[in-house]
């Protein structure tokens, strides 16, 4: 559908001065306590428009009477949001595309004052619309909503909407001894250890990187990480992004404005607004081979608005607009997690410490070519069914430090002090780490000991040094190599970590030169 970013805008107005209703993640959705309106503006010269099956699911969700608002020029097309989707959206007329995902087709014909909707698959079947205009539009629609109901929870066998039972009283060994075997039945080897990691890495901050070499199954594990928990692409709660060598901007991933003043929605942002609109259930973006353009370039602006990250006095994780000029509504909400790929070879760019500092950076590369436990066939055939799972199994419970600080004061002083201590090593580099890297490996750790210990405390702080300080490190023999020897003395009780360096310290007595990356 085209939208004219003029008309849509006084179309926002409108409802908000009329109707007393705000724009809610999606574009076209609009709710207060009693209503849920989907209200598209048609400017196209065919009269055609569509509706998105996440948007009707998000509506069967609020249990709120629903209307259908149609902004078409000067006037507004007025139905029972319900009754439209029971009389108009079978399922076997639905229709899919990679831009606009599963959504329906309608288009309207005028006579005089009389308005009709046809599905554009199904011409036979007819729907009448109420007629309105911007002057007389409150009176109308207060007329119109005595004469319909709430969304009852009963849905048309016609419609493909299924609503599931949504889990929040599983604990958090349960989580992970579920996803790891969903991940064995789907054929997949990933140590428990490695999940465990990862799953406390996302509720620490909701931005990781993945590392490793080629075919280590880097995007497999974050795909079918979701799924387990029952996000995938079909229902809105996962979204694979490509990225392009030549972005060198944030509006391939979020957006920009056609000649003719339209915005256009880039894939993040679209992710974003379903997941605003559906706050309980977590959302998934992965950026696949993240860095075959420069991060710091296409990145910059999500970086900067997860760094605004608080919560609202319902305690809701909310941050600056990340579109300010497109929907000031639109802020990166609690539920969504951005996980990133890379590779690094010749056709990939470093980098730098904005972005390490940011993000949890997770290596991918140990391979059992021998190991075929997770070939054996499945005779129960339980653990390859995915759970839906409320968000709460993996919002973080921190921003600040303080935040923590009360009921973890004695495992933050210790971390503050392991921290310290490598600090000083990595001084003579200029790698030392800041507050923001000490507080969300105290973060990473205060979650381990809520989730009863996940991880030993060793191990998960060994994790911790691996992603968040040790991916800082690179230079020249004469500079570097000082640093390492010292760094492998003082890591000697963390084994990952331990054996990182002396990989690195391999590397740059052969090379001259060594960074995390090449080792």
């Amino acid at each position: 559908m085209a939208y004219s970013s003029e008309v849509g805008n006084v179309n926002v107005d409108v409802l908000k001065e009329k109707l007393k209703v705000d724009r809610k993640g999606a574009e076209v959705v609009f709710q207060n306590e009693e209503l849920f309106i989907i209200s598209p503006s048609i400017q196209n010269g065919s009269n055609w428009f569509d509706l998105r099956k996440i948007n009707i699911e998000r509506f069967y969700n609020s249990k709120k009477k629903g209307l259908l608002l149609l902004r078409h020029n000067t006037y507004f097309l007025i139905a029972d949001l319900n009754d439209f989707t029971t009389q108009m959206m079978r399922k076997e007329d639905m229709k899919s595309t990679s831009t606009g995902g599963d959504h329906w087709k309608f288009n309207i014909i005028s006579i005089g004052d009389f308005f009709t909707v046809f599905n554009l698959s199904n011409k036979n079947v007819l729907y009448s619309m109420k007629y309105s205009n911007v002057e007389n539009l409150k009176k109308d629609v207060d007329k119109f909503i005595k004469s319909i109901s709430a969304y009852s929870g009963e849905v048309d066998s016609d419609f493909s909407y299924e609503k599931e039972l949504i889990l929040d009283d599983l604990d958090n060994s349960e989580i992970i001894r579920h996803i790891n075997n969903f991940l064995i039945a789907k054929g997949f080897n990933y140590s428990e250890e490695d999940i465990k990691n990862f799953y406390l890495s996302l509720r620490s901050k909701p931005f990781a990187i993945i590392s490793g070499i080629s075919g280590t199954g880097k995007t497999k594990i974050v795909q079918l990480f979701a799924e387990a928990i029952g996000a995938t692409e079909k229902n809105g709660q996962f979204k694979l992004i490509s990225i392009r060598p030549d972005w060198s901007d944030s509006s391939d991933l979020l957006g920009y404005r056609d000649i003719k003043g339209d915005f256009i929605k880039g894939p993040l942002t679209e992710m974003v607004e379903n997941a605003l609109a559906n706050p309980q259930l977590p959302h998934f973006v992965l950026l696949d081979e993240m860095n075959l353009a420069r991060v710091e370039y296409y990145f910059s602006d999500v970086l900067s608005v997860m760094e605004s990250r608080k919560k609202d006095e319902e305690g809701n994780f909310t941050s600056s607009p990340l579109l300010p000029q497109y929907n000031e509504d639109l802020t990166l909400p609690g539920n969504l997690y951005i996980i990133g790929t890379v590779n690094m070879d010749e056709t990939t760019h470093p980098f730098s410490k904005k972005v390490l500092d940011r993000a949890n950076t997770i290596e991918f590369n140990e391979i059992d070519l021998l190991n075929f436990d997770s070939m054996m066939v499945n005779e129960s055939g339980e653990s390859d069914k995915p759970l839906t799972v409320s968000n709460d199994v993996l919002e973080s419970t921190y921003i600040h430090l303080k935040d923590a600080f009360q009921t973890h004061e004695a495992l933050i002083r210790k971390v503050s002090e392991i921290i310290n201590t490598i600090n000083k090593q990595l001084e003579p580099i200029y790698a030392q780490v800041g507050y923001r890297v000490r507080d969300e490996v105290s973060f990473y750790m205060a979650h381990n000991t809520e989730a009863g210990m996940l991880l030993t405390e060793t191990e998960a702080m060994d994790f911790c040094i691996m992603q968040k300080i040790l991916p800082r490190i690179g230079g020249t023999q004469n500079i570097v190599q000082p640093v390492l020897e010292e760094l492998q003395s003082e890591l000697k009780e963390y084994p990952k970590s331990k054996a990182k360096v002396e990989q690195m310290l391999e590397r740059v007595k052969i090379d001259g030169f060594v960074s995390f990356w090449n080792a």
